[in-house]
């Protein structure tokens, strides 16, 4: 399949593995870092909030029911500190394999150019071939560097459609095809 009909995200994303030879350990490492914070957030917290507000309001607060909130408080707030333990070292090697790719690519399209014959050179502008380098490059960087947002996009479409499916499985029927539309 040519490179014009792919999925330009499945593209991109090919494109950071390629561009990341070396790295690409850490590349699975910080994806699944971001996979398991998303889950943490999307499984974790609402759990968390829905016991605290389940017991407020089925018994208010009470000296009995203190202790019980107070630890459920401080499971929240271990959540929120996972979750950016995982997060911020994640975008940490994201940022910088972005950078790394960037590089690689700029490397790549470099040797390529100065391979040409001179004839090439005398009949293509330099400035507009090294702005066009620059725009790819920058491109790739940008796409790489904010990968985490499709990932959580992706997680929280599954994790959304597993709470979905199980709370409401006739809900399924109408989000399916919705999903598919959209």
């Amino acid at each position: 399949m040519s490179d014009e009909k792919k999925n330009p995200l499945m593209y991109l994303f090919g494109k950071t593995w390629q561009y990341s030879e070396g790295n690409r350990k850490n590349i699975v490492l910080y994806w699944l870092m971001f996979i398991i914070a998303e889950c943490s957030n999307m499984f974790c917290l609402p759990l968390l909030w829905a016991k605290i507000v389940e017991v407020v309001t089925k018994e208010g607060i009470t000296p009995d029911n203190i202790k019980t909130l107070y630890w459920l408080l401080g499971a929240a707030l271990f959540q929120v500190v996972f979750v950016w333990s995982l997060h911020g070292p994640a975008r940490t090697m994201e940022c910088g394999n972005a950078f790394k790719a960037r590089i690689d690519y700029r490397r790549f399209l470099l040797r390529g150019i100065l391979t040409l014959p001179l004839a090439w050179h005398n009949e293509h502008h330099s400035g507009d071939t090294i702005d066009r380098l620059g725009k790819g490059a920058n491109a790739l960087y940008n796409f790489s560097e904010d990968t985490f947002e499709i990932i959580y996009s992706f997680v929280r479409l599954i994790a959304s459609f597993c709470m979905l499916l199980y709370f409401s499985r006739s809900a399924i029927y109408t989000v399916i095809p919705m999903i598919c539309i959209s």
